[in-house]
């Protein structure tokens, strides 16, 4: 086990037991440390970064930004909301929230999730009062999670409300073309969808200066009978969601950016220094290239 590994834990208590915002603040500024000690991962995103049309200004401010909201939220991003505190209440929003509240009331309804944002929709919805969707923890491996499936589906069943993420573990479904990188949406809320007829609604999150915003999309179309034409529709259904996610909200796609769910290249010291000596010359060679371009400019 690696050294920032058994720190994890206790870092998280220190946290827990520091005032907000605080904690909020001391994470974000941790995120240039953690892209520091994997540069691999940092450049991933600065090659995704490059191929975002809606940024404003180079690659690494947008890769940096990303830092700081993916150690904002990610893994600890429940942990603003583990007390009791008013001023956090005050900054949660959701939008949309009538949309699952008559699909519960109707029966077996699908929280579909994705890897964006803060993460942190189940804790939202219930602050704000509208049924709290339920997940079920799931390792990875095959067994482990067809049982949590199973679960799932027992719960849908029952008319619950459960959540799951559409971009998890589990056996590719479609991908839907971004910029930069495609969204491998998996086959397991699928499934779920056409063995038990539940409503499906995609929930998206983001961070919108000091609000926390939950958006509880349309539903997504009834199952189809043929499998072909329901991921299509389904597909189509989710791409101008994700899309407009993506262009309006670059900073905190962090899926996209970078893999949550691949192996992460053994970071040593030499490797370290390696990588950030390629990265340190590919973005000199991008900022020189724009000050000869503008200078260009200027002169004719």
């Amino acid at each position: 086990m690696s050294v920032l590994a058994r720190l994890r834990p206790h870092t998280v208590r220190l946290l827990q037991k520091a005032p907000w915002p605080l904690n909020e603040h001391l994470l974000a500024a941790c995120g240039p440390v953690y892209w520091f000690l994997h540069p691999h991962s940092f450049r991933r995103s600065l090659e995704w970064a490059a191929c975002q049309p809606s940024r404003r200004g180079p690659a690494w401010r947008l890769a940096l930004a990303l830092a700081g909201h993916c150690a904002r939220y990610y893994p600890y991003g429940a942990l603003l909301f583990t007390g009791e505190v008013p001023a956090v209440r005050r900054r949660l929003v959701v939008e949309g929230g009538e949309r699952l509240e008559q699909a519960a009331a109707r029966g077996a309804t699908i929280a579909l999730v994705f890897h964006l944002g803060p993460q942190v929709a189940a804790s939202v919805l219930e602050h704000c009062g509208y049924p709290k969707p339920m997940f079920i923890g799931t390792r990875e491996g095959a067994l482990q999670w067809a049982g949590g499936l199973y679960q799932m589906r027992r719960l849908l069943m029952n008319g619950e409300t459960v959540g799951i993420s559409a971009d998890g573990l589990g056996r590719e479904a479609f991908r839907i073309p971004l910029p930069g990188a495609p969204m491998i949406v998996r086959a397991g809320w699928w499934v779920l969808r056409r063995s038990t007829g539940a409503t499906t609604l995609p929930v998206l999150e983001r961070r919108e200066r000091s609000r926390v915003v939950v958006t509880v999309h349309p539903p997504l179309p009834a199952p189809d009978p043929d499998p072909g034409r329901d991921l299509e529709a389904c597909r189509q259904a989710l791409t101008p969601i994700l899309t407009d996610y993506q262009r309006r909200f670059p900073a905190q796609c962090f899926s996209l950016a970078f893999s949550f769910f691949g192996s992460e290249r053994p970071s040593t010291r030499r490797s370290v220094a390696a990588a950030w000596r390629r990265i340190g010359s590919r973005v000199l060679r991008g900022e020189l290239r724009r000050a000869f371009v503008g200078r260009a400019r200027v002169s004719s």
